[in-house]
């Protein structure tokens, strides 16, 4: 008899922890994207929402576990070194090609390669990865891509 009741109290003991940890999942780590090798898409721009431009293609950024970095700034691409030491990160400067832009775009685009490059310092949280400046104001934030790559540079 008394095996049955053990048997019935360390149930009911496993029981209760699962439904506190149920109850405690906000208090889990939550998986974060790495900042390198994952495809950035920009959500927000100078504490602006940003509106992704209607021909499907996405202003995004990825850096490369090489140093490298390629971003797609809504008619050009971009390319160029970053250095990176948690929380530090410095890009640029950035090569762009030279496509005719339609000059709302480009001023765009130009707002977009400002804010990458003045960025000394990241951080990721929520999945949303955010470009701060030296005194921690927001540049531009990124969450990660739907887009499955980000186009070729001609």
């Amino acid at each position: 008899m008394k095996r049955v009741g053990l048997r019935y109290l360390q149930f009911a003991c496993v029981l209760a922890g699962c439904m506190w940890l149920a109850g405690c999942q906000s208090l889990l780590p939550m998986w974060e994207p790495r900042l390198t090798g994952t495809q950035w898409e920009l959500l927000e721009l100078n504490g602006e929402p940003f509106q992704q431009p209607e021909t499907g293609q996405r202003f995004t950024l990825l850096l490369q576990q090489d140093a490298h970095i390629r971003a797609y700034a809504g008619c050009n691409q971009l390319a160029g070194d970053y250095q990176h030491r948690s929380p530090m990160l410095r890009i640029g400067p950035l090569a762009a090609t030279r496509m005719q832009c339609p000059p709302e775009l480009a001023a765009r685009e130009r707002q977009v390669i400002r804010a990458m490059e003045g960025a000394s310092r990241y951080r990721i949280r929520e999945g949303v990865l955010s470009l701060l400046n030296p005194i921690d104001i927001v540049l531009a934030r990124y969450r990660v891509s739907t887009q499955t790559e980000t186009p070729a540079m001609p």
